[in-house]
């Protein structure tokens, strides 16, 4: 029994020693495969305890052929990567070349010149031969338009820049001019005051900054066509920027809208008098966000917003039809109807012989009546027994006003405009006052002994 026992305590350290060595001999590949099939199998099936040599070297052959192909397909997604690289490399270097070539700007450049060639020589030479209007901008509009279509559709080519946008944008511009020509003759068959005529003068100023905004447009939209660009972000924050700036203009666009209000409804012209914030204004001119005017009575200009006048009630005191002064006096009442009679009869006999004399005033000269006696009236109005004292209520009509001025006296020397002459009747009309008041004082005094 001795004899076998020690054999194979003899022995079994060999097999031990002999096994550890073969362990150590395995190569790194076959550990990194057992240890991905450990890997992958650990949370899918339970490992088996005891495996056969057999079933152990075909496990490990399954996970060196999986390593295998995970590198394979590493190294070729790397190899389509770099591939993909090259070819954006190789297609940014054609674009480059492409820059300095003739083919790829003349497009965009034959455009722009026949935009600018309208825009700075065809546009000022009609309008210094015609004058400004806004049938001849709409016919030059819709001819500048159409030339920038045919000259898109004779120099596309395949390399050229910005070819689509440069054919569409020309397309449609051709179609919405041709309806504005259409829309403005259309206008024009019918009748306008000369608030919309000065409006429509006005218009023609919006197609040169209109055609300047095109050929920017054109140019930096076709160039990031043919380059392929996305500004999406820039396009966002571009969007946010404008935004903000018509927020911050607000003002502005209501004090355009509001000329355009004024100019539309004719509510008035230069050189009519107004009425604004209680203070008599003359226009000198209408401007697209401001007004300028001419203030009397501190003899000085005066800048009005639009939108201050547009938004308030405006009395245009140049398209009157009368003028209407009343006042009162206090009368002292006296011991009989008769005295009171007097002084009323007195106040109407001062009005009526301004009318046929004229009236000498304060300052020595004469002036001509410029009361209306057949519209004027004088009556009283109210009496209080207590204090004995009444009320004259005068009321006169002027036979000018601003929108009829004196009869021009001065012989040879041309009338002026009426809308120069507007204010003529104010001295005299002014001094008659004064003369009226002091001789009805008079006349009060004298009835009331």
């Amino acid at each position: 029994m001795k004899t076998p026992l020690l054999w194979v305590l003899t022995v079994a350290p060999g097999t031990l020693a002999v096994s550890s060595s073969k362990s150590t001999v395995k190569s790194s590949v076959e550990s990194k495969a057992i240890e991905a099939v450990q890997t992958k199998f650990q949370f899918l099936k339970p490992i088996p305890v005891f495996m056969t040599k057999s079933d152990e070297k075909a496990a490990v052959e399954k996970a060196r052929t999986d390593v295998d192909q995970e590198e394979l397909s590493d190294e070729q997604a790397r190899i389509k990567k770099l591939a993909h690289i090259r070819a954006q490399v190789h297609d940014e270097k054609e674009l480059v070349k492409r820059w300095f070539t003739w083919e790829f700007w003349e497009l965009l450049v034959a455009c722009a010149a026949c935009l600018l060639f309208f825009t700075e020589i065809v546009f000022p030479l009609v309008f210094m031969c015609t004058g400004r209007s806004l049938l001849v901008a709409a016919i030059l509009w819709f001819a500048q338009n159409f030339a920038f279509l045919c000259t898109a559709i004779s120099c596309v080519t395949h390399n050229s820049a910005g070819a689509k946008i440069c054919l569409v944008l020309s397309v449609i511009l051709c179609a919405m001019s041709f309806l504005l020509l259409l829309g403005v003759a259309a206008l024009r068959c019918g009748k306008s005051t000369p608030s919309m005529e000065i409006l429509q003068t006005d218009a023609t100023y919006v197609f040169r900054p209109l055609s300047i905004v095109i050929i920017l447009f054109l140019i930096v939209q076709g160039l990031l066509d043919s380059s392929s660009s996305d500004w999406g972000a820039l396009t966002f924050f571009t969007a946010m920027l404008t935004l903000g700036i018509v927020l911050a203009v607000s003002g502005v666009v209501k004090d355009v809208m509001s000329y355009c209000l004024i100019r539309n409804n004719n509510w008035f012209e230069e050189g009519e008098f107004i009425m604004s914030g209680g203070d008599l204004l003359q226009i000198k001119h209408i401007f697209w966000c401001y007004t300028l005017a001419y203030k009397p009575k501190t003899r000085s200009q005066v800048y009005v917003s639009n939108h201050s006048l547009a938004g308030s009630g405006i009395n245009n005191r140049s398209r009157d039809n009368a003028r209407v002064f009343e006042f009162e006096l206090d009368i002292p009442i006296g011991s009989s109807d008769e005295q009171t009679s007097k002084m009323v009869q007195g106040v109407m006999a001062l009005i009526q012989s301004g009318e046929k004399d004229g009236f000498t005033a304060m300052n020595g000269k004469q002036y001509e009546g410029q009361i209306d006696v057949g519209k004027s009236c004088v009556y009283i109005t109210g009496i209080d027994p207590s204090s004995n004292k009444g009320t004259m209520q005068i009321k006169l009509f002027g036979k000018y006003y601003f929108s009829k001025p004196p009869q021009w006296t001065m012989k040879g020397t041309p009338e002026p405009q009426k809308s120069a002459r507007q204010m003529e009747w104010q001295a005299g009309w002014n001094y008659q006052m004064e003369w009226l008041l002091l001789e009805s004082k008079k006349v009060i005094d004298q009835n009331s002994k």
